[in-house]
């Protein structure tokens, strides 16, 4: 009995935190387009993904996540994308659509700025019957299935050289009540992301980047990343999450098809209770352009870090 109420106080902590408005990745460091609506089209290439992941291995009903994206340029200077998202947790899940549109305030043969904006609407469905409390009447629960249709907006801006890249991306920015028989709020997320492209020689490529990110009302958090490339095919990498664990990553890249794996060990207070999360990353690529490299490759502008 003590063993399941801590397990369900760290679930409702987890509700009432971060993870609970928005999925939870650690593959962004190839997909950065679900936290960044101006990442869409900013190659010359069709982007298509498909990611699944597992949170918190030994929890009963721990978050599991997918997502399916496809994004491309639209013409010379604008790109579009589409997101569909599904993530369960306990008693919340949510499935979403998002619809983003990028535009190109600057694009030379070596760097683009771009701007982008997306729409999405979520279905939260949340089943407070699981929930038990010592309080009668408890505002903030209706003891039943509650359900809402919620549409939000995005924003974003992106950087990228052959070098280099910097993006912010901020989601949620409606910052609306979530239930209307609830005290939920979706507040407000950011993130920043800053990447970096060494080149030690032509077997090995070192690219090292970091993820901060915020909530409205809470405290910053950041990741540090590192991938090692060797070949331009295999990828060996690792983060620090802070107050949160170590990510090990490692995949294959076939310059079209890209497989990555990654597992993350978790050195906060819920490491005791949990093996671990995993997490399973494909994406494919179409590129109309046959004589360029795309950005898996040496040509053109490079995508450091956050795009496939």
């Amino acid at each position: 009995m003590k063993y399941v109420i801590t397990i369900l106080l760290i679930l409702i902590s987890y509700f009432l935190s971060y993870g609970q408005q928005m999925p939870h990745y650690s593959q962004y460091m190839h997909n950065g387009f679900v936290l960044n609506p101006a990442i869409a089209g900013t190659d010359n290439c069709i982007q298509i993904g498909l990611d699944v992941r597992k949170q918190w291995l030994g929890f009963a009903d721990s978050p599991f996540t997918q997502s399916f994206f496809i994004h491309s340029a639209l013409g010379k200077k604008s790109g579009l994308g589409l997101i569909i998202f599904n993530d369960v947790a306990g008693a919340e899940s949510m499935l979403g659509s998002e619809l983003a549109y990028s535009y190109m305030v600057k694009k030379t043969k070596n760097e683009s700025l771009s701007l982008g904006i997306s729409v999405k609407v979520m279905q939260y469905v949340f089943n407070e019957s699981s929930f038990v409390t010592n309080i009668p009447d408890d505002p903030g629960l209706t003891y039943g299935l509650v359900s809402a249709i919620q549409p939000d907006v995005a924003f974003g801006a992106y950087y990228k050289n052959k070098t280099m890249n910097y993006g912010i991306g901020i989601q949620q920015l409606l910052s609306s009540t979530l239930y209307k028989t609830s005290i939920s709020f979706l507040e407000r997320h950011y993130f920043l992301t800053a990447g970096y492209v060494i080149a030690q020689n032509r077997q090995v490529t070192l690219e090292p980047s970091i993820l901060l990110k915020g909530m409205e009302n809470t405290t910053i958090s950041f990741d540090l990343n590192l991938k090692v490339i060797f070949q331009n095919k295999f990828i060996l990498g690792a983060s620090y999450r802070n107050h949160d664990g170590i990510i090990l990553l490692l995949g294959i890249n076939t310059g079209k098809l890209l497989i990555a794996y990654n597992y993350d060990l978790i050195t906060s207070r819920l490491f005791k209770y949990n093996k671990g999360s995993h997490e399973i990353f494909l994406g494919y690529k179409i590129c109309r352009n046959k004589s360029k490299k795309d950005s898996f490759g040496k040509r053109g502008v490079h995508c450091p870090a956050y795009n496939l």
